[in-house]
Parts: structure tokens; sequence; C-alpha cells
């Protein structure tokens, strides 16, 4: 249920058809609901899955293809630019993405992106040596690595409250510098 591509080739993330999400962040307006088509498709196809098992939790969905932090530094981070990053949180019953939360439902949150197939990287916790962080880190590698798939995951602040998730390089588009709202 996508529109088509912007002139840059990128996809506006579709509302939410039964409230699987809501925009947070720097997603003030429509310039910064913008990923590449994988992108998006993996963070609709995650968060449909989630709210079908857990019908009180939702998604934040924040910083997608955030501005060019050079040209608009007020915005967005320098890693969201071309499509392939976003920031995920999950509020509600239950809760994820955040460090004190179940590692067993960060697991599996982390699982549901890396079956998508295209899921390079989550990055999760601030402090690499939180218990809570490496045993959630070292099962999502254990997990892609079963699969055949190439992943990363590691901490760095401030990601206590977030997954930072990023998908494979050739979903990248081109440097996308939305106006600011």
């Amino acid at each position: 249920n996508m529109d088509g591509a912007n002139s840059q080739g990128y996809y506006t993330m579709p509302p939410a058809t039964a409230g699987e999400y809501v925009f947070g962040g720097w997603n003030r307006c429509d310039s910064h609901k913008r990923g590449s088509r994988e992108l998006i498709g993996s963070i609709y196809t995650v968060a449909k899955r989630w709210k079908e098992k857990y019908p009180n939790s939702r998604f934040t969905i924040g910083d997608l293809n955030g501005a060019d932090v050079r040209s608009y530094p007020e915005q967005g981070h320098q890693s969201h630019h071309n499509g392939v990053d976003v920031d995920i949180m999950v509020y509600g019953n239950p809760s994820a993405t955040q460090i004190r939360a179940s590692q067993e439902v960060n697991i599996e949150l982390g699982k549901m992106f890396i079956d998508t197939g295209v899921i390079k990287l989550i990055i999760f916790g601030t402090n690499p040596a939180d218990q809570r962080g490496i045993v959630v880190r070292n099962a999502w590698k254990e997990y892609a690595n079963s699969k055949g798939l190439p992943f990363q995951t590691y901490a760095v602040s401030p990601h206590d409250d977030h997954f930072h998730v990023r998908i494979n390089d050739q979903f990248r588009g081109p440097y996308d510098a939305p106006v600011p709202c």
C-alpha cells in the first residue's frame, strides 16, 4: 500500500491501518517519513507482525531518513540520510527496544527484523559491557548466523531506549536532504 517513489526514489511510510505504529523523533513532516522500498517494507512487515502478536504494543518510528545534518544541523542524524536507517521504539505491553525491557522480548523483536532477510545491523545499548545488551546481541548474532545472513550488532551511546536498524547496502539510495518542515 505504498505510494509511488519521490524524485529521489524514496517511498513514504504508509499510514498505519490498525495502529501498528506512530511517528516520533524527527518525523514531524512527510519529508522525514521516507526510505528505500526495502526499508519501508521491513518496518511495515515487522510492525504488523508485532501488532498481531502483541495487540497492546506498538512501534514508534523515529528518524526515518532524517535530514542532511550538514545542511540542517538541528534535524536528524548523520547516519539517517540515504534510505536504509531507522530508529524504532516499542511501547505498551510488552515494551521492547529499551535496555531494561525483557531480554526475551528484545530478542524476539530483533529476530523479526532479521527474518526480513535484509537487515544488516541493529545497534542496541549504550554500554558494551551491560550484560542485558550482551545477551540480546549475542542471541541475534547466533540467530542470523543460523540462517546464513550477514549481520552486525553493537552498543553505542545513546541506544538504551531504541533500536537503530539498518538494512543492506545494496538498498542505499542517493543522499537525501529533505527540506526542513
